[in-house]
């Protein structure tokens, strides 16, 4: 269609010339353009496919032969990107990068040391991290740092292999180097807070002038911070989305497949956002009451009935509710029952199971009844959200193509089955994420069964926590780039959705011109700043090497 557009341009400026229409040299033109539109309009989408599909082939059998013709293999190497050819300078922001990675790197030892070395050996008495007044604050802030690394993971895969994902999200254009920076530093601050948190609470460092509840108040001000500073593109999409899951529930709020994808990420972040909603009742509390103990904050935000019987139920069952309420309004416009109304009832049967574990506790000897009845419904949710997974948001386990589907993007078939075996146990683990797995007192769990001590590692609400968001973003780039290639779901008018390919701004953001190689200026303040990072960084291990080593617990 846009070949046959640009004739009729070039036909229009033809009639715009002062020639005449007898001459030889216009008659000449019109015919090779009549026949030229005559052989485009006789190229149909078929024909075309067919020509990538032999042209693939081709460069399989010619290029390709220590992977015995692999086509596929082909496929993803003339979709991927070139790598772009950076300047000089640029090797400044390399080495930044490297350094910020090796500075978590650093500090995730140290906090480990800390938890398992030293509370053991230094503590009496021993001071269990999970009982922490700030615990909670601390894993909510860590699970959505968590994402924002997944999501980056997810950004450069979709962008090395072309899958459209600022097309079919709506997203700006988003820098992986950049955001790979943001993300460094919020984690550097994040575990210096817990790390500081947690020497005062031990009794060493600052223990004497600070209370241990200032480094958490400082790491939430410091997030919130952040969440909107600076402002960006990326910023305005994410809170427009937002907005729009939100109200999605309303006749005139239409449902996009982004509005879907983020509303399906709600319900994978329903422990991380309960958790911050505890951290904001801990800093309230501490603010109210600075010289209140941390075990005292614990218990003031923690062991309220407004909190487990109000507020985390609406939070398990809201993003439930929002995609059981765009399921039917996606069956409404398109008139089709499958897949929407089969969805609709997914969720409706994942909301029933969530109420039921939340308002129901099974540990008592009378109830065995009920909590067969419950898990009979756990089971066959969770079984009914892995299947609609695979076969319908993923297209795959097509027994004709090797239990995948006839096109795949990615070039690894071990990926696809890692991911289907993967996402068997990680449905299991997602129901897990969104009910209490204990009654309010402790006492009693959900699970009375018990192997040589595992549960207590296996069903811990962190370990779920971390398995969910790791599953959640490995649904998300094959769902991603199922939409790429099919409609099923009729969130857009039409099933084309070009390739992804650099733009010349994002093409040229990384490279410089010779003009800006010759500028000294630009490569002095280049060098200058990574100086400037690298003796600031340096001090701050040394400070923090030279109170360990002072550091004499009494």
């Amino acid at each position: 269609m846009a070949c046959i557009y640009f004739l009729d341009e070039i036909e229009l400026d033809m009639k715009s010339l002062s020639l005449s229409s007898n001459s030889t040299v216009m008659t000449t033109l019109n015919a090779f353009l009549n026949e030229s539109k005559l052989h485009l309009k006789q190229i149909h989408t078929e024909s075309i496919q067919e020509i990538i599909t032999k042209t693939e082939q081709w460069y399989a059998q010619c290029f390709h032969t220590q992977t015995h013709h692999n086509t596929r293999f082909a496929r993803a190497l003339l979709l991927s990107k070139q790598p772009v050819k950076r300047a000089l300078s640029s090797s400044n922001a390399v080495l930044r990068d490297g350094i910020r990675i090796g500075v978590i790197l650093v500090l995730f030892l140290w906090l480990l040391w800390d938890i398992f070395v030293d509370n053991y050996t230094l503590s009496s008495p021993f001071v269990l991290v999970s009982e922490t007044g700030a615990f909670r604050l601390y894993r909510g802030l860590g699970c959505f740092l968590l994402v924002d690394w997944n999501w980056i993971v997810c950004c450069f895969i979709w962008d090395k292999y072309r899958v459209n994902f600022t097309f079919l999200l709506y997203s700006p254009s988003i820098k992986v180097s950049q955001k790979l920076r943001d993300t460094s530093n919020n984690t550097i601050v994040y575990l210096i807070s817990v790390i500081l948190y947690y020497k005062v609470l031990l009794g060493g460092v600052l223990s004497n002038t600070l209370r241990p509840g200032f480094f958490p108040t400082l790491a939430l001000s410091f997030s919130i911070l952040r969440a909107v500073f600076p402002w960006s593109n990326t910023h305005l999409w994410f809170y427009n989305s937002m907005f729009f899951s939100f109200l999605s529930f309303l006749p005139f709020f239409p449902v996009t497949f982004l509005v879907s994808f983020f509303t399906d990420w709600m319900s994978s972040l329903v422990r991380p956002i309960s958790d911050l909603l505890c951290g904001f009742c801990y800093v309230y509390h501490f603010i109210s009451n600075p010289h209140s103990s941390d075990i005292d904050l614990t218990d003031e935000c923690f062991n309220i009935n407004t909190f487990q019987h109000i507020i985390l139920p609406i939070i398990s069952i809201l993003p439930l509710f929002l995609r059981f309420i765009q399921s039917l309004k996606q069956y409404i416009s398109t008139k089709s029952k499958f897949p929407s109304l089969l969805n609709a009832l997914k969720y409706a049967v994942s909301m029933i199971t969530v109420l039921f574990g939340i308002f129901h506790s099974f540990a008592s000897s009378n109830q065995s009844m009920f909590r067969v009845l419950w898990l009979s419904m756990f089971t066959f949710n969770s079984l009914f959200s892995y299947c609609w997974d695979i076969l319908v948001d993923w297209k795959l386990c097509n027994m004709k193509y090797s239990f995948l589907r006839e096109r795949l993007m990615y070039p690894s078939d071990t990926f696809y089955y890692a991911s289907i075996a993967f996402n068997l146990i990680g449905r299991f683990i997602w129901l897990l994420t969104l009910i209490p797995l204990q009654q309010s007192d402790g006492n009693q769990d959900i699970f009375p069964w018990d192997i040589n001590g595992w549960k207590k590692v296996v069903i811990s609400p962190t370990f779920l926590m971390i398995c969910e968001i790791i599953r959640r973003s490995i649904w998300s780039l094959l769902r991603v780039e199922n939409e790429h290639q099919v409609n099923d779901y009729g969130f857009r008018l039409f099933d084309y959705v070009p390739m992804r390919f650099e733009s010349i701004e994002e093409s040229n953001s990384g490279v410089e011109t010779d003009q800006q190689l010759k500028d000294n200026g630009n490569e002095w303040k280049s060098n200058l700043r990574t100086a400037c990072e690298l003796c600031i960084m340096a001090a701050l291990l040394f400070y923090l090497c030279i109170v360990v080593i002072k550091y004499d617990p009494k």
